[in-house]
């Protein structure tokens, strides 16, 4: 999939494995704000700047990241979609999310000094990480490419199937296991 300059997604940006997630967590830990954040996006595929604009909302019984407002400005129509969250994250600590320039530096100064010497590894590597360990986890791709806010791949998925249940999106948020 092209990048910026021509380049791949994975040539510019590489997943954090299980470990260095794990890693990432037990650090931010003393900052529970900034370790709920790294749970938010690890268990969501969010972009960043995603995670400044959902609301908490109820479907089916799931609460869910809300980001279906056509008031707000997202990349590209697939990225208006809910994504169920996920069991570790502190609901009240959502309300209380740093400025995205803060959490950026935050989380990328701790994957640099502590975490990884491939500068590949970033927070935006939370993103990839989602994905790889979705598919890891033997997810099916359209059920990640609707997490992730992605086309899907064929015309049929596209312009007739309509959106996978919330409970099977939830299911496949779960499998990222106990944080």
């Amino acid at each position: 999939m092209p990048s910026r300059g021509g380049a791949n997604a994975l040539e510019e940006r590489h997943p954090l494995d299980k470990t260095e997630i794990a890693k990432l967590l037990e650090i931010t830990k003393e900052t529970p704000i900034i370790n709920n954040a790294v749970k938010v996006l690890y268990t969501s595929g969010m972009r960043l700047s995603e995670l400044y604009k959902f609301k908490v909302n109820k479907v089916n019984d799931v609460i869910v990241y809300d980001l279906t407002d056509r008031e707000i400005k997202l990349k590209n129509k697939p990225s208006y979609r809910i994504i169920p969250i996920h069991r570790s994250i502190d609901m009240e600590l959502l309300k209380q999310m740093p400025s995205q320039p803060i959490l950026s530096r935050a989380i990328n100064g701790i994957i640099r000094e502590q975490i990884s010497e491939d500068s590949r590894k970033v927070l935006y590597s939370l993103r990839h990480s989602f994905a790889s360990h979705l598919k890891n986890n033997k997810v099916e791709p359209t059920v990640i490419s609707e997490l992730m806010g992605h086309s899907h791949q064929t015309m049929t998925l596209q312009r007739y199937a309509s959106s996978y249940d919330v409970e099977i999106l939830k299911e496949a948020i779960d499998t990222l296991g106990n944080m």
